[in-house]
């Protein structure tokens, strides 16, 4: 039997390993970055403001 946890992971999209950029050089992934990518852009990226999205 499966856990209400596993089900709920099990329905959310795999992490983007992806990101689109702009011509004024911002990033943009859909959905959650996967841990390697979000640590590539919180590194070289300017974070603007934090809520529902990053900016």
């Amino acid at each position: 039997m499966t856990t209400l946890r596993e089900e709920l992971y099990a329905a959310l999209p795999e992490p983007g390993d992806t990101a689109r950029f702009q011509s004024d050089l911002t990033a943009t992934v859909t959905g959650a970055p996967a841990p390697a990518l979000a640590e590539l852009l919180s590194g070289v990226g300017d974070i603007e403001s934090e809520g529902h999205a990053v900016v």
